[in-house]
């Protein structure tokens, strides 16, 4: 990606008679009504193409059991399993981030390689070389479903939300698949993952957020082990989503010696539930 890509506007131009563009759930999202039944786009192939919306994040906790997911703009752990992971799943996808998260990465990994980079900002002078600036969640989310032209190489089957607390709350009510990383430790914090509620065998149980204490395996998380397929998840923050445990790797250890975690899991998560349409929130 060169820095002829860097303006609000330019990078991305719309197939000509595309005014929408289709979620993996088989819905429509548009600028004006937000979210309307429509037909899958094999069916329709002038709409638009088929993809999926994911977030994706790494969340550990602080002293009062909360999903902590960063302190004063960057992670407050290192993990090189969990960097690897998230390039591993990003890369040669568009990557939706909001100004706060563009700044925290070191410069010289501005823009993120081999992804369409594209940041929120409600300044309209905000300027980041190197990635396309737009306004707002729905306009970005629009843009990266959108083929550049020329083409980039960039696969838009699937668009990644990679933070941050204000954009994951956003899109905890459209994205189709949630992918986190837990991190099993205490760290301050005051950025926080959107609250996630586990719910067992039909009853609620103990919060991802730790509030339930120690868990079955004997460790200090509140990330509950053994989950399967069947457990759901249901937010807490009124947004009425719910998710099912479609992987859940166990609980792994770092093999590299400069890591700060003893431990750590990957999961995702699918959505069960219909999503509300895409929030149209700025992030400044």
């Amino acid at each position: 990606m060169d820095d002829s890509h860097d303006s609000r506007s330019g990078y991305h131009e719309r197939k000509p008679g595309v005014a929408a563009f289709f979620g993996a759930s088989g819905h429509e999202y548009s600028n004006s009504s937000g979210f309307d039944d429509a037909a899958e786009s094999e069916e329709n192939p002038e709409d638009g193409e088929q993809y999926s919306i994911n977030a994706i994040w790494a969340q550990a906790r602080d002293a009062d059991g909360r999903a902590a997911i960063g302190f004063r703009g960057s992670m407050p752990w290192h993990l090189s399993e969990d960097l690897k992971h998230f390039k591993d799943l990003t890369v040669s996808h568009p990557v939706i981030m909001g100004r706060k998260t563009w700044e925290s990465l070191p410069e010289s990994f501005r823009p993120l390689s081999n992804r369409d980079n594209i940041v929120i900002s409600s300044d309209p002078e905000y300027h980041a070389a190197g990635a396309t600036v737009v306004s707002s969640l729905e306009q970005a989310i629009e843009l990266a479903a959108q083929p550049a032209i020329p083409d980039d190489g960039i696969r838009r089957d699937e668009i990644w939300i990679i933070g941050g607390a204000t954009l994951f709350n956003q899109a905890v009510k459209f994205a189709d698949t949630l992918f986190l990383t837990d991190i099993d430790a205490i760290v301050e914090a005051d950025a926080y993952a959107p609250e996630i509620s586990i719910f067992a065998d039909g009853s609620a149980g103990e919060s991802a957020d730790g509030s339930a204490g120690e868990s079955a395996d004997g460790s200090v998380s509140g990330f509950a082990s053994g989950f399967s397929a069947e457990n759901a998840f249901e937010s807490d923050s009124g947004q009425d989503s719910v998710w099912q445990v479609a992987h859940d790797s166990g609980w792994l250890t770092s093999k590299n010696s400069k890591s700060t975690v003893e431990r750590y899991r990957f999961r995702t998560l699918k959505r069960l539930s219909e999503p509300k349409h895409c929030a149209n929130d700025e992030n400044a």
